[in-house]
């Protein structure tokens, strides 16, 4: 499959400058009541988003992003509306040429993203492969962007369940990925999407996986990150300690990239309030090992967004919401992953 050469910001064409979005809806739509709790609306003193882009501060959306005009269709997009769109399935789009990636690049630069998240598998699904990635990552690094990558998600099945297993998927791309500097600059790394999902705690199983990848990145400066399903902020064996779990990664693994259960999709009260008790309890738990980790409020409407129940503009507010959470120790979240934006539609 021939790939695309002549976009992104680094080939001639100038990145847009963010603007106004849609403003979002009221908070009241989430106070009615909540059943989770108190909801936070408003920023407490130590969230503090930087002036400039900052790859530990993120700033983007990975499904909920609406384009002026429906993209084609391919495996796994949206229907409802097709018009809104899921990051990682960029690579699926190149074989329709440059209009459809730099309409992708476009809407995100317009909302003031920096991060971009992408994932191994869809690179592979599409035929893309280890070459194609390295070069559509150029891309859409030339435009800016940070790029997160999931390098193994719960559609690999069995197959990422052990170090083996891990490597084989995983080793052809980071293989040539850490043999280009510029890359490495501004990739973001997570061994997998959801790692509770299918793959065993402790060793062998996860905690395999993440020393080889830690001893692959961390000499090199690649920042790493959790994801687990929604409210889980460890994964670790039964009969072990949590404690004593996540501290063998202190220095080692960046942060979480926390992923949320705003409503249930099939009876859909809104629950900020239970989402920021429990980003709440994830982040205290870890800023207590270590200060320095960083949580972002990562995946919080993806599947309702999906499923036609949530528009960009409520993903957004959940996002903003999760934004204004507080921390006892004075800790701010570390920006967003799935939409956020100031209620008159300001770009954060």
């Amino acid at each position: 499959m021939l790939l695309l050469v002549n976009s992104g910001g680094g080939n001639g064409i100038v990145r847009p400058k963010p603007i106004f979005q849609n403003p979002l809806p009221s908070w009241s739509i989430l106070l009615n009541p909540d059943p989770g709790g108190i909801v936070h609306t408003t920023a407490p003193p130590e969230w503090q988003p930087p002036t400039t882009y900052n790859k530990r501060w993120w700033r983007g959306d990975i499904g909920g992003v609406m384009l002026p005009t429906a993209p084609p269709f391919v495996p796994g997009a949206n229907t409802t509306p097709p018009e809104m769109t899921m990051s990682f399935l960029l690579p699926w789009y190149v074989q329709f040429g440059t209009k459809w990636v730099d309409a992708f690049l476009t809407a995100h630069a317009q909302r003031n993203y920096s991060h971009f998240l992408l994932d191994r598998f869809n690179f592979d699904a599409s035929g893309l492969g280890p070459n194609g990635a390295l070069q559509l990552i150029k891309i859409v690094q030339s435009w800016g962007f940070y790029t997160p990558m999931w390098m193994t998600g719960s559609t690999d099945g069995s197959s990422r369940a052990t170090l083996a297993g891990y490597q084989r998927l995983v080793d052809p791309y980071m293989n040539l990925f850490t043999k280009d500097s510029n890359v490495m600059d501004k990739l973001i790394v997570l061994p997998g999407e959801e790692l509770d999902n299918g793959i065993p705690p402790g060793s062998p199983g996860l905690d395999d996986i993440l020393n080889y990848e830690c001893n692959r990145c961390n000499p090199l400066g690649i920042d790493i990150y959790f994801h687990f399903t929604a409210n889980h902020r460890t994964w670790y064996p039964n009969g072990t300690n949590e404690v004593a779990w996540a501290q063998q990664w202190i220095n080692r693994i960046t942060g979480q990239m926390w992923q949320g259960e705003p409503y249930n999709i099939t009876n859909n009260p809104p629950t900020l309030g239970n989402m920021q008790a429990q980003f709440w309890d994830s982040r205290s738990f870890w800023q207590s090992i270590t200060p320095s980790f960083i949580m972002i409020a990562g995946e919080y409407a993806a599947t309702p967004e999906l499923f036609g129940q949530c528009s960009e503009e409520l993903g957004c507010l959940f996002g903003l919401g999760l934004q204004f959470g507080t921390n006892p120790m004075g800790i701010g979240v570390n920006g967003f992953c799935n939409g956020a934006r100031y209620s008159n539609g300001l770009y954060i």
